[in-house]
């Protein structure tokens, strides 16, 4: 029988080759290979992982949220998310003349935490278990969505629950006879879909966010 150890040893592997580890480092829902120089806060975000590690925790919420809403309000949350993203400005400050202007990490946490949390009131239930669980639980498990065959093998590791990952849970969870499908995560279907020891035997570590379903579409 197929130990947990072997299991996780096999998620690593997978992760690895797939190129969503990269050296204990989270990475941001967009691509950091293109310039992003004339972005400062773009800049911060591929070069500071904790601050990264910050915005996908508010992904996860936007993303629980967005879900919750449903297709009719996609484009109304979108619209707030990008307003709301507009008082980030505030941790951007010019050095000198000579210097591109400078983004703080310190305040960017600190402001998207509080978008974060702002959003997360209006979640409860599943949404909010699954908005509240950490970033290498959320990888994980969408890890093993397709070693289970229900996302295509070429998907990246991202932690992002957007429309084709969504789908898969609902297909999941009607395969396997779970009592509520609604592409929601919650900790129950979490524990069913990949026990807790599989997650629990690593320790926290980076992972490399590869972004394959967009970032905050309407």
């Amino acid at each position: 029988m197929e130990t947990v150890l072997q299991r996780f040893i096999l998620f690593s592997a997978f992760l690895f080759m797939s190129g969503a580890a990269y050296g204990q480092q989270y990475r941001p829902d967009f691509n950091c290979a293109v310039d992003h120089s004339a972005d400062s806060l773009a800049t911060m975000l591929c070069e500071n992982s904790e601050a990264t590690k910050h915005e996908l925790m508010f992904d996860q919420t936007y993303y629980a949220l967005r879900q919750l809403v449903g297709q009719a309000g996609w484009r109304a949350l979108r619209n707030e998310a990008v307003t709301d993203e507009g008082t980030l400005k505030q941790c951007i400050s010019v050095t000198g003349p000579q210097q591109p202007p400078s983004a703080d990490p310190d305040c960017y946490m600190s402001h998207i935490d509080a978008i974060t949390e702002k959003y997360r009131r209006r979640l409860s239930g599943a949404a909010l278990e699954e908005a509240s669980r950490p970033i290498d639980e959320h990888l994980a498990l969408q890890g093993k969505l397709i070693e289970l065959g229900y996302l295509p093998p070429s998907t990246k590791v991202d932690g992002v629950y957007g429309e084709t990952t969504r789908n898969a849970i609902e297909t999941w969870q009607r395969v396997t006879g779970r009592p509520v499908v609604n592409g929601f995560l919650s900790d129950a279907d979490a524990q069913v879909l990949l026990p807790v020891d599989t997650v629990s035997e690593h320790p926290d570590q980076g992972k490399e966010n590869v972004n394959v379903e967009g970032s905050k579409n309407p």
